[in-house]
């Protein structure tokens, strides 16, 4: 074996994913499902190479720069998505994973927080940058190049990039001295602040995401990711890692789609698909056949797949295995929980619904309990944390322990942001996970909930500030106040928001809640857009003026609990907010609708 592969503790991403390329030149890297813009196509991992040698060159020969600098990648899930940040990668330049959905502020903030030099993005979403692009320039002094073809506001490029050469640059001149713990580049979370934040990812953090497949994968494995967004780590880092750990195929779809989910995993030939739990109950939503087994699945792999759909799913597409995993990119530790279709079969439903068992993380976790109204974990007498008992949710910590080098918390690429995941419990440190969970009395560790306000949704965290701050920014709303409420049947939460309208359009309630959807449309991708809507007349707040959400939570989206307030209820359909009646509401739980 290379050395590199063996011990890599030396060498960057970039080395190893060449490695697995000059062992497997010819056999395929990556697969786009196409598009209405990008048509199907295959690349081997020699093409793959080549063409990540050229953006490398791109960027030092064309822009100047050089290792250690940062570029932001904004795009959707395309071949060239996985070349850039490779080719990039190749030339010591760190990446700045954009979330191809977020505009304008959120947009300009993920950007200027990675320190990144230049924006490169792709023709499919240049409308969100050319709403930006005089602020970077202007006030931030950050170019942004097109791939892809001209756009009329930014240079491309696509014509110096074609003449590039596509042989390996000088590794040492390249990236000589960049080390495995150095930070490879930047995914963003949403947080609990408001604004996204930049989670520093070290070339060891990349390659640990899809080192512990080896049971599963080889380089005859094709990888779907169900369309999942390749700035996100499952998709991203654990589906890409699969490439260059292993030398399989992963297979790239613009969106997700529920319709098309298993006619691409056998078109494709996949052995393993990825999902989010979401994407699970969307896929058995359509209708059942007699041939749903009939595909070549040996594992599935992902997070948040819910109890009460797992067996029914494993079980119709006759998936051998399914790893349901606990992690979080920022997070120094981790529970994985393999569940066989043979156990199953058998009725052992033990594991069904875990993510991971206690002691299938070396890191000694704790549960300790979490007091949910003053949003703080519970300590003794003694100022000590105190753990949970079996059956108790409690938020999950990890310690940072000198013996395990892994298990130091990289942090934020704000030094604020990091300090406040931190927290000290006699002489040791530990991770917050920010996520509550609790043990089983067979030791099985399940996911309950994320602490304070931050909710799940569609599979991507919530945060109820950043959504307020974007509906505040819309002329009709004097003030909003957003949380997450539980709707019958589904996983994770919905977004409602509680807004005082302006005085001018208090009276106009049907005109400000179109001006409000159109706004929210711009404004927020489509997971964080709040689905139900109360308008109030006033809002409640603590004495230390912060937004009451207790009662808002329990009352949720009940016609009668809402009027009975004087407030009105309104819901999404479609593009447009209306009433939400009884008759909605009856519908509703009756699984007669659906979200």
């Amino acid at each position: 074996m290379n050395a590199a592969y063996d011990n890599p503790h030396g060498y960057s991403i970039a080395d190893l994913f060449e490695y697995t390329v000059d062992r497997f030149p010819e056999r395929p890297a990556l697969h786009y499902v196409g598009c209405e813009r990008f048509p199907e196509r295959t690349l081997s991992f020699r093409e793959l190479d080549g063409l990540a040698n050229q953006v490398a060159r791109w960027a030092r020969e064309v822009e100047g720069l050089q290792k250690g600098d940062c570029v932001a990648l904004y795009m959707e899930n395309r071949l060239e998505y996985i070349v850039a940040w490779y080719g990039l990668c190749k030339a010591g330049i760190k990446t700045a994973f954009i979330n191809n959905t977020i505009r304008l502020q959120s947009l300009v903030h993920s950007i200027k927080i990675s320190n990144a030099r230049l924006v490169l993005f792709g023709v499919e979403v240049a409308d969100g940058i050319e709403q930006v692009f005089r602020t970077l320039i202007r006030e931030h002094g950050i170019e942004a190049v097109a791939w892809g073809g001209p756009v009329g506001f930014a240079r491309s490029m696509d014509a110096p990039l074609s003449q590039r050469s596509s042989e390996r640059l000088d590794r040492e001149e390249a990236r000589g001295g960049v080390k495995f713990g150095d930070v490879f580049g930047y995914v963003y979370t949403s947080g609990t602040t408001g604004l996204p934040k930049a989670v520093n990812v070290t070339h060891a953090k990349q390659w640990a995401f899809a080192s512990g497949y080896s049971k599963y994968m080889t380089e005859n494995d094709i990888v779907y990711s169900s369309g999942m967004p390749l700035y996100h780590s499952s998709a991203g880092a654990i589906g890409t890692g699969m490439v260059f750990h292993y030398g399989a195929c992963q297979v790239i779809r613009k969106r997700f789609s529920a319709s098309a989910w298993l006619d691409d995993v056998r078109r494709t030939g996949a052995t393993m698909v990825q999902y989010i739990g979401e994407l699970c109950r969307y896929v058995l939503s359509q209708p059942p056949t007699p041939q749903d087994g009939d595909n070549r699945l040996k594992l599935a792999a992902g997070n948040g797949l819910s109890r009460e759909i797992w067996a029914d799913f494993q079980m119709r597409f006759k998936i051998d295995a399914i790893r349901e995993f606990y992690g979080a990119t920022e997070g120094n530790g981790a529970f994985k929980n393999d569940v066989l279709l043979a156990d199953l079969e058998r009725g052992d439903h033990r594991a069904v619904g875990a993510v991971g068992k206690l002691g299938s993380n070396p890191l000694m976790a704790r549960f300790v309990r979490y007091d949910v109204d003053t949003d703080e974990l519970v300590r003794d007498a003694n100022g000590r944390l105190v753990d949970c008992e079996v059956g108790e949710p409690g938020e999950l910590l990890f310690p940072q322990r000198k013996d395990i080098p892994s298990s130091q918390f990289v942090g934020y690429s704000d030094p604020e942001a990091s300090k406040k995941k931190l927290v000290q419990d006699g002489d040791v440190s530990f991770v917050r996970s920010g996520d509550l969970l609790v043990v089983t009395k067979d030791d099985y560790v399940q996911f309950v909930d994320r602490v304070g306000d931050t909710f799940r949704s569609k599979g991507e965290n919530v945060s109820t500030t950043e959504v307020a701050q974007a509906l505040n920014l819309c002329p009709v709303v004097l003030e909003a106040n957003v949380y997450g409420v539980q709707v019958p049947h589904t996983e994770g939460r919905f977004g409602m928001a509680a807004i005082v309208l302006r005085e001018a359009f208090a009276e106009k309630v049907p005109e400000a809640l179109d001006q409000l959807a159109e706004h929210a449309a711009r404004s927020l991708p489509s997971y964080a857009r709040p689905i139900f809507i109360r308008v109030q007349l006033t809002t409640a707040t603590t004495q230390t003026f912060k937004h009451q959400k207790v009662a808002l939570r329990k009352q949720a989206f009940d016609p009668a609990a809402v009027s009975a307030t004087g407030d009105q209820l309104f819901w999404l359909s479609g593009s447009r907010y209306v009433p939400f009646t009884q008759a909605d509401y009856d519908a509703l739980a009756g699984q007669r609708v659906k979200l």
